[in-house]
């Protein structure tokens, strides 16, 4: 049914606010997730908004299955699904405006209607606890938002044909619903940015300052501080970023050299840890090799030689049982991480980038 409107082209998404619908259709069934884009931090790709709300959503679904989560959506579980379907549709797209109070106007309205579309659609999934046993305040917001979609669904609307994939309503989010700091002014991000690129300074001179609110009137020094620091919180979290997709891809590529000798270079031991291969017996070249044909399309893969793969891979070959990737293998050499980083390199790396 929903297969015949006009759908979201995930090439050409555009940076607005939106109340939006995930559609995923998995063995037969057809299953519905109402979400909102309002989100005004620009991301390292320059995105914002939609775009970079689902964007966000592919990157986690594609390496859902690759345990590339530590809290994914509900709707991720069903979305990754081998064999199962998914689009996007636009229910409600509002313009981005400069003045804030306007954005905050323009939020209300998608979070809005993004109530709207769980309630009508039915798609808030039944609470697993009632209310009266919730013990944390995650299952509260479950339990009340399922009571509340209930209550205030007219009896006259026909019974949904979709399996709902949302857990809670939009206004029982409160960080959704926390004001925008200032209006919206990507050249001001920018200048930001490429002040930090420049400087790398952990705060502003008082004689840029002073020049920032000369050139970009109506804000105050409090919001250029608070600005810089959201600017310098993106650029350093994508930095650590890149570092651990480059740490992730060499440990791929020694996993997979490790596996192509003969004997292997690192056997699993009674304690369920794999040995540490010998590091002066890995071969660097036959190792860089294989990152660069692990290494998906989007990552730049500058930074591969056998020299650099030696380093990165030397605070594992170091640390042992103390190296944390990414927060998701703080034990490398454990069967199940050493195995899971084993099966991303057998699937060339998917879930980088």
């Amino acid at each position: 049914m929903l297969e015949l409107c006009p759908q979201i082209d995930l090439i050409n998404i555009p940076s607005i606010f939106s109340h939006y619908l995930l559609v995923v259709v998995a063995q037969g069934i057809s299953m519905l997730y109402n979400g909102s884009a309002t989100g005004l931090t620009v991301d390292t790709a320059g995105n914002l908004a939609q775009r970079s709300r689902i964007l966000s959503h592919e990157r986690r679904i594609t390496c859902s299955s690759g345990h590339n989560l530590s809290k994914p959506l509900f709707c991720y579980y069903f979305a990754s699904i081998p064999g199962a379907r998914r689009f996007y549709l636009e229910f409600a797209r509002f313009p981005i405006l400069s003045r804030a109070f306007m954005l905050e106007k323009l939020r209300a309205l998608t979070l809005n209607s993004e109530d709207i579309g769980m309630i009508f659609f039915n798609t808030i999934h039944p609470a697993t606890t009632s209310t009266s046993a919730c013990n944390t305040d995650q299952e509260r917001r479950e339990a009340q938002s399922c009571t509340t979609s209930r209550l205030l669904r007219p009896s006259g609307l026909p019974k949904s044909p979709f399996r709902g994939l949302n857990k809670v309503l939009a206004s029982s989010q409160p960080w959704k619903l926390q004001r925008p700091r200032g209006g919206f002014n990507p050249s001001l991000d920018e200048t930001l940015r490429r002040h930090y690129a420049t400087t790398h300074h952990v705060y502003l001179q008082q004689s840029f300052a002073n020049c920032m609110l000369e050139q970009h009137s109506g804000i105050s020094e409090k919001h250029l501080q608070e600005r810089y620091q959201e600017v310098l919180k993106s650029e350093q979290l994508a930095r650590r970023k890149v570092q651990t997709d480059q740490r992730l891809l060499t440990a791929c590529a020694v996993i997979r050299f490790c596996t192509m000798t003969t004997p292997p270079l690192s056997t699993l031991g009674s304690s369920d840890y794999y040995s540490v291969p010998n590091i002066h017996r890995i071969d660097w070249v036959i190792v860089a090799r294989i990152a660069l044909t692990l290494a998906p399309i989007t990552m730049d893969t500058t930074f591969i030689s056998p020299s650099t793969c030696y380093h990165l891979w030397r605070p594992a070959h170091r640390a042992r049982k103390t190296i944390i990737l990414h927060g998701l293998f703080p034990v490398i050499f454990e069967k199940r991480n050493w195995e899971a980083l084993q099966g991303i390199a057998s699937t060339h790396a998917s879930c980088f980038g």
